[in-house]
């Protein structure tokens, strides 16, 4: 077999005059007309390197000391004891008040006792369960007693 070359205008002696098929076209001038962006440009879904070191930084310098900061202040709600009944009673009749029609006032006091029968109770039984390591491994133990307890008696 004899080695094919390509003359100056980058087409096969051969085929001079014909178009070239898609095999003649040489690999460099195909890879050069395949992508047209400008220096240093790439597409806008492919991050650069120095895109993700940018993240990173922000990520870093910026949004870890902001959470940790607001994690860390005194009277957030993670630091602060959740209301008595009494409070939230109350809360929910303030709140109640900001309404003048009588229908809708007496639907936000239903809403505000429904919550402190349903949902209250159960945070505050969570928050107390939670107050030591102690107590809260405990839980955990009888939960998992509960649940393998019932899964062997076929309840589950």
């Amino acid at each position: 077999m004899t080695e094919r070359t390509l003359d100056d205008t980058g087409i096969w002696p051969e085929l001079e005059g014909t178009p070239p098929a898609e095999d003649t076209i040489p690999r460099a001038h195909a890879r050069d007309c395949a992508v047209e962006t400008g220096p240093g440009e790439l597409p806008s879904e492919v991050p650069s390197p120095g895109s993700l070191d940018q993240i990173r930084f922000w990520w870093t310098q910026t949004l870890v000391p902001a959470i940790t900061t607001a994690a860390e202040k005194k009277g957030t709600l993670a630091d602060s004891q959740p209301p008595t009944f009494r409070q939230a009673r109350a809360r929910h009749h303030e709140c109640a008040g900001h309404y003048t029609n009588g229908f809708v006032r007496g639907q936000r006091l239903v809403y505000g006792y429904l919550h402190m029968a349903t949902v209250k109770p159960a945070l505050n039984y969570i928050e107390w369960a939670t107050e030591s390591e102690l107590r809260a491994v405990i839980h955990v133990l009888l939960a998992a007693a509960v649940f393998f307890g019932l899964l062997l008696a076929g309840q589950l």
